[in-house]
């Protein structure tokens, strides 16, 4: 007799994103690796239904978020309740066939039930709608008819008033039709989904479909199972092309022909990685020697919620908490700024307040990217009797990343212009491998969400603290020397700025520890 194997909403989720990734799931779960990102989602996803709840109305919660059986047995009564009383039942558990699912909220409407679905994101999407089907198809299996569907995601047009008043926050969109639709094809997946977890693990290889819609876990695992890739896989191009090249056989970017490669940046990409040396234009060097001092690098860290709880913000809203900035004032001469605000308060007025105190009014602001200009504009509205200096700032902004993608590139950034991958190229001794816990923007996040959490002991906080405003100096440091690097023509040290190179970790006593570098390991630029 053939097993069945019992299955929720999510895992069916997993299946249809890929058919290994439910079976790892089943059959070898110990190999997941959770992401602290995924962690982090969950943990504002959890934030977002609390306060959603709030407003679908008064009712009772299911709880027993890890005990299944327990939520199935108290259902029914919860629902009995509801249906006496016309109230909403949140988490409530249904299981029909094998498969259990719990709805965001479950009501009474007309003879039968109203589900409400509610997603932390600021649009529908296709798949939120399977998901509703999957739903339904549970409750109506286990004898609870469903008359209508809602799904509730976030409004990105809603602005936090203050006061608790979240009323606006969520859209509704009716999607009973469309789940008429769908919930016909549900059978045959879960029939598909039960087949499928009853034989050998599929043979699916590591793709696009890893990331899409979510990320999955078992991303290590799959590609530790397959043989190494190319030293330059095509994907060092632009997505489409390297879909495109994916789809016409080609694995290795050394082998496609320039005559597949249609853009200059692919062709150069190609000619640097063969060549094995790197590309500088004369013009982006004589554009960055011409800027006159002082110059100031500049780098912002932001934090963001789906609820926002700061009167005048928005969910999702990037919210700046910090800021980097070396100032160069001569050749080589540097000087280091910094804002950090950890009290859990709306920062932005003493951040715009201490950024325009610092940058002055004359020289470049060089950032790296598009990130800061808009991240300026938002705090136009939040302090706005600073509106004139702010935009100011911002008709002075040099965004770094468009000159390095028009006029350079190293074979060992592998397609990648993140600042990451590039200042290595260009000052070997800077890398962010050493920084401790806190190397990359989600990082930095998340580590704001942990600094401000009122569980969190005053030395984690101040570790946290210490985290943050290296990480934050660093990418400052690494503009400085990506800019020095392409005016110079070649790849420049530290010394030349009178730094040292960066600690590594820190040892058992609290001690930073020297890294080693050789900057001879890089060719010099041409």
């Amino acid at each position: 007799m053939t097993r069945t194997y019992r299955l929720s909403k999510s895992k069916i989720m997993s299946g249809l994103q890929c058919h290994k990734r439910l079976w790892l799931e089943m059959h070898q779960r110990e190999l997941a690796q959770v992401s602290p990102e995924s962690e982090h989602i969950f943990r504002m996803g959890h934030l977002f239904g609390d306060r959603t709840r709030e407003l679908m109305g008064p009712g009772e919660l299911v709880g027993h978020e890890r005990d299944i059986v327990r939520a199935l047995d108290e259902t029914p009564a919860a629902l009995a309740r509801a249906s006496a009383n016309g109230t909403v039942v949140y988490e409530a558990a249904f299981s029909y066939r094998d498969v259990v699912s719990r709805a965001d909220g479950f009501a009474p409407y007309l003879d039968g039930w109203h589900m409400i679905e509610v997603k932390a994101a600021t649009s529908d999407k296709a798949y939120f709608y399977l998901d509703c089907a999957l739903q339904a198809w549970v409750a109506e299996g286990a004898g609870y008819p469903v008359r209508r569907v809602t799904l509730a995601y976030t409004n990105n047009q809603f602005v936090y008033s203050g006061g608790e008043n979240y009323v606006g926050l969520l859209r509704e969109l009716d999607v009973t039709a469309k789940v008429a639709q769908l919930k016909v094809s549900v059978d045959g997946i879960v029939g598909q989904l039960q087949a499928m977890l009853a034989r050998d693990k599929p043979d699916i290889r590591t793709g696009e479909h890893c990331s899409s819609p979510y990320d999955c876990p078992f991303i290590a695992y799959c590609r530790s199972q397959e043989p190494p890739p190319a030293e330059f896989p095509v994907e060092i191009f632009h997505r489409i092309t390297a879909r495109k090249l994916r789809q016409a056989g080609y694995t290795d970017a050394l082998e496609v022909p320039e005559t597949a490669l249609g853009s200059p940046r692919n062709l150069l990409i190609l000619r640097a990685s063969r060549e094995g040396v790197p590309y500088i234009a004369p013009s982006a060097q004589q554009f960055l020697r011409t800027q006159p001092y002082p110059r100031y690098f500049l780098d912002f860290e932001t934090m963001s919620s789906s609820v926002p709880f700061w009167a005048g913000t928005h969910p999702y809203q990037q919210i700046p908490f910090q800021w980097s900035c070396h100032v160069e004032t001569a050749p080589g001469i540097l000087t280091h700024h910094e804002f950090l605000d950890l009290s859990g308060k709306l920062p932005a007025r003493e951040f715009v307040r201490s950024l325009i105190e610092t940058v002055g009014t004359e020289g470049p602001v060089i950032v790296y990217s598009t990130f800061e200009r808009t991240r300026l504009r938002e705090l136009c509205e939040l302090v706005p009797e600073c509106r004139d200096e702010l935009h100011a700032i911002m008709r002075r902004l040099l965004d770094l990343l468009q000159v390095v993608r028009s006029g350079y590139y190293h074979p060992a950034m592998k397609g990648s212009f993140s600042i990451k991958h590039v200042v290595p190229t260009l000052c070997p001794e800077l890398e962010y491998t050493s920084l401790n816990g806190v190397a990359d923007g989600g990082a930095a996040q998340r580590a704001w969400w942990a600094a401000v959490d009122a569980s969190t002991s005053a030395l984690e906080r101040l570790e946290l603290r210490g985290r943050l405003l290296e990480y934050c100096k660093r990418d400052t440091l690494a503009m400085v020397a990506v800019y020095g690097g392409l005016c110079a023509g070649r790849p420049v040290r530290l010394s030349e700025y009178g730094i040292d190179a960066p600690a590594a970790a820190d040892d058992e006593c609290g001690h930073a520890q020297p890294v080693a570098r050789d900057h001879n390991d890089v060719p010099a630029a041409r």
